[in-house]
């Protein structure tokens, strides 16, 4: 009996669509990161707070990413696992 690769491969092709966003988002974070550290060196910590509510936030949104994306027990990982817009769970 031949093994069915087929949605095994769906998932690879998925990440290597994705990789090229998410190294943007964390080269951009790090840019983010070295700004907010070269302000406070000059005196304005005031982009620190910002910076870190804008790091919890790019956080959550990964995490209701991945959460959505991962398959539930017996089902594909695209409908399962979501939320509302509300932000309560489906």
């Amino acid at each position: 009996m031949a093994a069915d690769f087929s949605q095994l491969t769906a998932e690879v092709e998925r990440i290597k669509q994705v990789r090229p966003s998410i190294v943007a988002i964390i080269e951009g974070i790090a840019d983010r990161v070295q700004a907010a550290v070269d302000a406070d060196n000059a005196g304005d910590n005031s982009q620190l707070a910002t910076l870190s509510a804008d790091l919890r936030a790019e956080a959550d949104e990964f995490a209701r990413v991945a959460v959505a994306g991962t398959p539930t027990e017996g089902g594909s990982g695209e409908t399962g696992g979501g939320t509302t817009e509300g932000g309560t769970r489906a």
